[in-house]
């Protein structure tokens, strides 16, 4: 079970305590899954890193997706779903909207897969992705979740993404890690400075209105 929670009554170490519950009652590997990550020095591991504390919470999740009020059929985006867990919050909770997760690891968007396939339904999707390659065109949604998912470098040709789709409509970014937000605040002041945003010690929410 997910609460409901307002941001006032938000606890991170709560947060944190109830994901690792609801990990181990869905069946995760995660030391599995990272010991094969590990064998390729290439990948994005996580080694020696706490798991609960690279991952958003479940409660959070819930929280942040309240004080977007999605409507029905809006489509989000999730940029670095590592394990899934917001496919399973909209999926228990917001069934009606259409999801993309983008993860880099393809062993961690397979065990996603194998966890939480009874949960899913057609409008949420988890692929695997490499988010910095050239190549890769950023799809249009009203809700974008950025994560410091890698080097400032991706971070920067994702931010970019974003400001050519500002061009075409608006939006909502949920920036969650120090990282990303400094990024943003530095260099990407057409997304900090012209709305109001929401800040809290966890994340920030922008808005892009066109």
């Amino acid at each position: 079970m997910i609460p409901e929670i307002s941001l006032e009554d938000y606890s991170y170490a709560r947060a944190k305590t109830h994901a690792a519950e609801i990990d181990r009652l869905l069946g995760f590997e995660f030391e599995r899954t990272e010991s094969l990550i590990q064998k390729d020095p290439d990948h994005q591991n996580w080694k020696d890193l706490p798991l609960q504390s690279l991952m958003t919470p479940y409660i959070e999740i819930r929280l942040i997706l309240n004080l977007l009020l999605l409507k029905p059929q809006s489509r989000v985006i999730d940029l670095g779903s590592a394990y899934g867990r917001m496919a399973y919050v909209i999926a228990k909770h917001w069934p009606e909207l259409r999801f993309v997760g983008y993860e880099l690891e393809r062993h961690r968007t397979q065990e996603a897969l194998r966890v939480l396939g009874p949960f899913l339904n057609e409008k949420i999707q988890l692929l695997t992705q490499d988010l910095s390659l050239p190549e890769f065109q950023l799809p249009e949604a009203d809700i974008y979740f950025i994560y410091d998912f890698g080097h400032p470098q991706a971070m920067e040709k994702t931010l970019r993404d974003l400001q050519q789709i500002a061009k075409k409509q608006s939006f909502r970014v949920v920036a969650r890690g120090r990282g990303i937000r400094h990024q943003i605040h530095q260099t990407h002041l057409w997304l900090s400075e012209i709305n109001s945003a929401l800040h809290t010690p966890e994340f920030s929410i922008y808005t892009w209105l066109l």
